[in-house]
């Protein structure tokens, strides 16, 4: 199972370094060799990541919409045929989360990404952010980096 950090995700929706590994695990996991899991935090960070593209006049209304539909189809359809899981927001991971913000001085967000791909038993973890991925070896994931896997 891989865990996709929003860094990552957002990558699907939005054509940038790295859209195209993250487009190939998505293909993957169609077709039964890998398995997706994100947390629920990871869907509200990727709309508020194309939020602000949208503001800044990157992407047109119409198209955001669009990408918007996309995500929860894309999650819905991923639901469905098993190939992805998302995770909720529970006691047990933001408590787990906390260690990591107070041992590895990384953000609350970045805290929760970890600990949900361990409490969900993740053997690979993609973001596109060098000092979590580092973070996230050190706790025994596999760490990939979409923007260099080209």
């Amino acid at each position: 199972m891989i865990y996709i950090d929003t860094s990552a995700f957002v990558k699907r929706y939005h054509s940038e370094e790295g859209s195209d590994v993250v487009n190939r695990i998505f293909e993957d996991a169609r077709n039964g060799v890998k398995s997706i899991v994100i947390s629920l935090w990871v869907v509200s960070e990727t709309i508020n990541a194309l939020d602000k593209h949208y503001l800044r006049g990157e992407i047109p209304k119409d198209e955001f919409k669009k990408v918007l539909a996309a995500i929860f189809n894309d999650i819905e359809k991923g639901i469905e045929c098993g190939y992805i899981q998302v995770v909720d927001i529970h006691r047990e991971i933001l408590g787990a989360s906390w260690e990591y913000i107070t041992n590895d001085h990384i953000s609350a967000g970045d805290a929760l990404h970890i600990a949900t791909a361990l409490y969900a038993g993740c053997e690979e973890f993609m973001a596109a952010d060098k000092k979590l991925l580092k973070i996230a070896e050190s706790k025994g994931l596999k760490p990939i980096n979409p923007e260099n896997e080209q």
